[in-house]
Parts: C-alpha cells; structure tokens; sequence
C-alpha cells in the first residue's frame, strides 16, 4: 500500500497512522486536527511501511489499527513500537486484556472499534501531543501557569521521567536508530 503524507501548515508533530481503510484514516486526520494544531500525518497501509516510517523520521504517536497485522502479532509489533513512541491501538474490544500491560505501563491507549471510535482516537492523538509539549517544555524550565495545570492533571504514568530506557522523556529525545534499537 502506498504511504501518503497529510500535512497541515508547518507541522510542530509527526503522527503516523498505520491503518487500512483511508476513510477512516482521513476521519480520525480531520479529527484530530480540530484537538490539536500543525500535525503531520503519514498513513502507512502495512506493518512494515509503519516500521520504516518510523526508522526515518520521529513520530510523536503511533497508532496502529489490529487490521494492518498480517501475519505479525499484536504483542511483537507492540514491543517494537513502544520503544520509539506511545501507540494507540484501534483493536476488538476482546483484544483489550491482552493490552493491559502496555495499558498499565503508559506505552498504549486503547481504542475499541466500535460504534464512534473515530473520536475516541483522535482525543488520544490529542492528548499524548499535549504530554509531549509538556515534555517539551519542563525540558526547557517552562514554569508557566497553564504548564503547571496540566502537568497536574497529567495521569502519573506519564510522569515517568527516568525510569529506565522506556520513559516517556527518554523516548522523545532519542534518535529513530536508538527508539528502534537499530
């Protein structure tokens, strides 16, 4: 499938979406577009085209719909894109027990593909953008207010500054070669 390249003004985050369907693709783009401003998306059809993206460029969230899987398993492919950004899954809500590890740990959100889920998804998109600005920011000594709300607000799984190579913090500033550990 061929990998096609969304962007919106001069984008400040590069989302790669790794699904099938290019409707659903283009709903959850406009989507997320009116949560969050000067977001890049690439849409690639394939596990592997996904992979390579990944392998070129740093993608502040990946979301992975289960029906690019193929061959490859749910919990490989996670393993291997947890390590170079957080990940939203669009899976059968009887997949969601086979996430809770990654759930827990903060890696993945979960997204049931059922009824509405475009917006479910696109709020998830949002948010890890948020959380990644948040980084951004405490990185730069940002005190503001507004910084202070929302770090607040902020779930404590995403606190995880150091906690090891899997952080939250680590994977932003690492390269595509070492989120890959290629």
């Amino acid at each position: 499938m061929k990998r096609t390249n969304l962007i919106i003004a001069s984008p400040d985050h590069h989302v790669v979406l790794g699904i099938c369907e290019q409707s659903v693709a283009r709903e959850i783009t406009a989507a997320a577009q009116g949560r969050a401003h000067r977001i890049r998306f690439t849409v690639c059809g394939t596990v592997s085209d996904l992979f390579d993206c990944l392998r070129r460029d740093t993608a502040a969230v990946a979301l992975l719909d289960e029906s690019i899987l193929g061959t490859a398993t749910l919990g490989d492919t996670l393993l291997q894109l947890t390590e170079s950004s957080p990940v939203i899954v669009i899976a059968a809500p009887q997949r969601q027990a086979e996430l809770a590890r990654w759930i827990a740990e903060g890696d993945v959100e979960f997204v049931p593909n059922v009824g509405e889920f475009v917006s479910l998804a696109a709020a998830f998109i949002a948010r890890r953008l948020r959380w990644a600005e948040l980084a951004d920011s405490r990185e730069c000594g940002t005190t503001s207010r507004s910084f202070s709300r929302q770090a607040r607000s902020k779930p404590a799984a995403a606190h995880r500054d150091g906690d090891g190579p899997r952080s939250k913090i680590a994977r932003d500033h690492a390269s595509p070669q070492q989120r890959l550990g290629a």
